[in-house]
């Protein structure tokens, strides 16, 4: 007798322990954080006026223009140049000259020889084409992240457009290590032709 009664209480509490699992859902196992990539690169700023993409066509005149680029198309966003690179581009910013551009504190105008007040663009590049161009892309082999542009007199007050091409995640600030710097190109307006700001 004591033993079905044992046994009619340990099918009770099966039944009654089945019935809590099928009552409570297995806990599943938790899943890791999922966690937002970094942006590559920050984005622009917020408020302002957007930055264009100068347009026109331009004569490669500094010594890296011509070895590197050659002269220069400029329309809808893109930059195609002589020897065959391309540069989709897009605003990313507003910058004066007289603004760092490495943790060295120099500027960006005393790369290219402006005032401090000259009013410059940053524009990130959102795909470069380095085609057969014997010297590569701006800056060589590693990717152009961003390019800024100035427009205006050069120093002897003719019309130029000058582009200073960067690497590097972010756009170039007074945090940026100087290497992020590829190089400035010196064009100016084909006869006729001149840039849009």
């Amino acid at each position: 007798m004591r033993l079905s009664a044992f046994a009619a209480l340990a099918v009770v509490g099966f039944i009654q322990t089945g019935c809590d699992r099928a009552a409570k859902p297995a806990s599943e196992p938790a899943k890791p954080a999922e966690t937002a990539a970094a942006p590559l690169i920050a984005p622009g700023p917020a408020t302002g006026p957007a930055v264009v993409v100068p347009s026109g066509k331009f004569d490669a005149i500094s010594n890296t223009a011509m070895g590197v680029t050659g002269d220069l198309r400029a329309e809808g966003g893109v930059f195609t140049f002589a020897q065959g690179q391309t540069y989709s581009l897009e605003g990313a910013g507003a910058a004066k000259a007289g603004d760092s551009y490495a943790v060295t504190k120099a500027s960006l105008g005393s790369l290219i020889n402006v005032p401090g007040t000259a009013d410059l663009k940053v524009l990130r590049v959102t795909k470069e084409d380095p085609a057969k161009a014997r010297n590569g892309g701006f800056c060589g082999a590693d990717p152009t992240t961003f390019i800024v542009s100035y427009e205006g007199g050069d120093s002897s007050g003719a019309s130029a457009m000058v582009l200073i091409a960067f690497k590097g995640p972010n756009p170039p600030s007074a945090t940026s290590p100087e290497a992020d710097l590829c190089g400035t190109f010196m064009y100016a307006p084909s006869t006729g032709q001149g840039a849009t700001k």
